[in-house]
């Protein structure tokens, strides 16, 4: 799951049924075009919004559900030109600062994103949306102490958001703090019990606390969800490896590998499973494969050695 994108698309929804006023005729082009844009029929949609617009330029909700069509068409000029005319007719309307701001974080300006997201929180502070995007922004940033008092104000206002409570663990994962995030992906579960990446994430957090076992239950239950999830198989691999079932490993990573075949490190770590099993030929072939997908060679084969010395 993509925390950033998933709060796009709640924030797009809610946009959606913003009431419409002007002419009638405008009107039967903007309800046309939000008939068709629930059906996700892009653009047919935004034709219908450019209709309702001419018929009246002042109407804000089809300037901005308009904006919502072309993000996500992926027409970030066009969306950012939509929104900048709905706050020029609307200016405190807090939830294009906030769409603004997804737009800039999709576009990489992360400050810019930051900037709007705090317009939204100026305007609306008890609306959690804000809070939620920027908070997004900061732990992508490395700002995650920042980040995680924005997640913590979201759930303060709103304490049934699983989206906050994940991206707070996962802030809390980059400092280390474990225990806390795992209480948190606790939380995300309870709110949303079929959320594979909150299992894949709160197995690692039970990993990088070595307790594997537990590790692996979660890890089960993502691949449960989601038999394509490349990362789950992966992490399981890796949990495997580290309880020293090298078989099971190479199993695992082998099945990242093949719904993934361009994440170097599983070929890595499959290297490294196959090294402890004696496999030195089958290792060599995933080492060449890791190193042309751009690991270092000198660090995996220095891991290797270690790995022969450990053979009994």
């Amino acid at each position: 799951m993509s925390r950033l994108t998933l709060t796009i698309a709640l924030l797009c929804v809610t946009l959606a049924f913003l009431g419409c006023a002007g002419p009638e005729s405008a009107e039967t082009h903007y309800d046309s075009g939000l008939a068709l844009h629930e059906q996700g029929r892009l653009e047919e949609a935004i034709a219908e919004y450019d209709e309702a617009i001419r018929l009246d330029p002042e109407n804000v909700e089809a300037y901005a559900n308009r904006g919502v069509a072309h993000m996500f068409l992926g027409q970030h000029r066009q969306a950012l030109d939509d929104y900048d005319v709905a706050l020029q007719l609307e200016p405190r309307l807090a939830v294009i600062h906030y769409n603004r701001g997804i737009v800039y974080a999709e576009l990489l300006q992360y400050e810019l994103a930051i900037q709007e997201f705090g317009e939204a929180i100026r305007e609306e502070p008890q609306v959690p949306d804000g809070y939620l995007g920027r908070g997004s922004i900061l732990d992508v940033q490395g700002e995650h102490q920042r980040a995680i008092e924005d997640f913590s104000k979201a759930i303060q206002l709103d304490p049934g958001l699983p989206e906050a409570y994940y991206g707070r663990g996962s802030a809390h994962v980059s400092l280390g703090e474990y225990r806390q995030a795992i209480e948190d992906f606790d939380e995300t579960l309870r709110l949303v019990p079929n959320a594979p990446d909150a299992y894949v994430d709160r197995g690692m957090a039970y990993g990088n606390l070595g307790e594997l076992e537990r590790a692996i239950e979660d890890f089960d239950d993502a691949i449960r969800l989601d038999p394509q999830f490349a990362g789950a198989y992966n992490e399981r691999g890796l949990a495997y490896g580290n309880l020293g079932q090298h078989q099971r490993a190479i199993g695992d990573l082998g099945e990242a590998i093949r719904l993934d075949p361009n994440q170097p490190g599983s070929y890595f770590a499959r290297a490294f499973a196959y090294t402890h099993l004696g496999r030195d030929l089958e290792a060599q072939a995933d080492i060449d494969k890791a190193v042309e997908l751009g690991i270092d060679r000198t660090v995996v084969e220095g891991a290797i050695e270690e790995a022969k010395k450990q053979r009994p």
